[in-house]
């Protein structure tokens, strides 16, 4: 019964507002901005799905600070901060056990795995967002992706 009643109120949620409430209560900063940015454009382009490669959890706690409309995967390789990102509205976590990827193809991979894996269907669109090169503070990509069908990786 509760997820019924979560899942009718999300779709009444004013996303758009609660991204520029964000924003606005935000200390301005450019991570602040490409959070918020990535929360408008999972609603203006419907995104299933947002993937974002962090180390300290602050990028993903700024995209969850703006209200996506749609939940958010948090892939660090620090327990941490997976513990803690658990406490923000709509962030999973998924703690990997190597490096933190270098490249943004292979966050493009990871990030595809963690979307089929999370039951978003196939030509469905996702948000990927993160850092090259990788380390803390350095958010400075969005890509935007569509989840390709198991058969298309052969």
């Amino acid at each position: 019964m509760q997820a019924a009643i979560a899942k009718a109120m999300e779709k009444e949620l004013p996303y758009e507002s609660l991204a520029r409430q964000a924003f606005e209560t935000s200390e301005h900063t450019v991570n602040d901005a490409i959070a918020n940015s990535i929360a408008n454009t999972a609603l203006l382009i419907g995104a299933k799905l947002i993937v974002n490669f962090t180390q300290t959890g602050n990028s993903t706690r700024r995209i969850s600070k703006a209200r996506p409309c749609c939940p958010i995967i948090s892939v660090t390789n620090n327990r941490k901060t997976a513990l803690r990102l658990a406490l923000n509205w709509g962030v999973y976590s998924v703690l990997i056990k190597t490096n933190m990827p270098d490249f943004i193809e292979e966050m493009e991979v990871l990030a595809l795995k963690c979307a089929r894996d999370s039951g978003i269907e196939a030509g469905s669109p996702i948000i990927i967002a993160g850092g090259t090169p990788t380390g803390a503070g350095k958010t400075n990509f969005m890509r935007i992706v569509n989840v390709n069908a198991i058969k298309d990786l052969d």
